[in-house]
């Protein structure tokens, strides 16, 4: 099967990416190994809850270019628009706007500023509640995917990505093999450590599908659990366009978008959703206009 574009992973930046593309006539297909975080998702979703010196955020399009990742997006307000309107066409009713902050209160009681709030939903829902709305989002997302005519591959993984002369030649799946998909271009899409975008061994931290560059700390060695842990900041290396490296060198049909990006703590910031979102839509917005799809 020969797609325009293949998105490897099944989570927010993946039907994100997956929905804009295939809204435009892009032949997409996604790659889903299983669960992703998403399904944990309490029902909120977050633009810019902290700047970089831990202040609250009440208008986060006033605050985004302080943030490393955000600063690559051709107009973020435009984008955070995009993301509201692509969520309400999934049949999602959210309150909230990209212009003002506003506050939920957490499972563990804590009032903290978001971006998008479900509708319905009660304000303390526990996150390992599957049956609730982050079950509810990803669902409403595939069904609008699949009505734009993209294929979700559900249950599988991708492994084996082959780059030759810096290009991705190929990648195969677990239960596909080799040579069963094929794509003129790829999304690298399949989130951070928890989802197994990333994978840590006492060596290194590294992108399992295609070995690209990853932005990481020095192993460690000493034991001090005190100590900061910017582990939650790294991610694959990409050039302004979202281009992953690969040996230092962009990789011309290979992009990245959302948790799996290097230099963003969402902890932190508090951003969770919005750079898996506006990143995504920022790639779709970059495949379009570099392929001329």
């Amino acid at each position: 099967m020969k797609f325009d574009v293949i998105i490897i992973g099944g989570g927010l930046s993946g039907l994100t990416c997956g929905i804009s593309l295939s809204s435009r006539g892009v032949r997409t297909a996604l790659v889903s190994a299983g669960q992703s975080s998403l399904y944990f998702n309490t029902g909120s979703f977050d633009l810019l809850g902290w700047d970089a010196a831990g202040k609250p955020v009440s208008e986060p399009l006033k605050a985004l270019e302080g943030i490393p990742v955000y600063r690559l997006l051709s107009g973020a307000g435009e984008l955070a628009g995009r993301a509201e309107k692509l969520l309400r066409d999934a049949g999602l009713e959210f309150e909230g706007s990209a212009e003002s902050n506003s506050y939920r209160t957490t499972p563990l009681g804590i009032r903290r500023p978001c971006w998008l709030v479900l509708k319905n939903v009660p304000q303390a829902v526990l996150p390992w509640d599957k049956s609730g709305p982050g079950l509810h989002i990803q669902q409403a997302l595939v069904r609008r995917f699949r009505s734009l005519g993209g294929l979700v591959l559900v249950g599988d993984a991708a492994r084996d990505g082959k780059i030759e002369n810096g290009r991705v030649t190929g990648i195969s799946t677990e239960k596909l093999g080799s040579g069963a998909i094929s794509a003129s271009r790829y999304v690298l899409a399949s989130g951070s450590f928890m989802n197994r975008g990333l994978v840590s061994t006492a060596e290194e931290v590294h992108e399992p599908v295609f070995g690209s560059d990853v932005v990481s700390a020095p192993v460690r060695t000493d034991l001090d659990v005190f100590a900061p842990q910017p582990y939650m900041g790294f991610g694959v290396a990409t050039d302004a366009s979202f281009r992953v490296l690969k040996d230092g060198s962009p990789v011309s049909n290979l992009y990245a978008a959302g948790q799996i990006l290097a230099g963003n703590d969402p902890i932190k910031y508090g951003n969770a959703e919005g750079v898996q979102m506006l990143s995504a839509l920022q790639v779709a917005d970059n495949i379009i206009k570099e392929a001329a799809l």
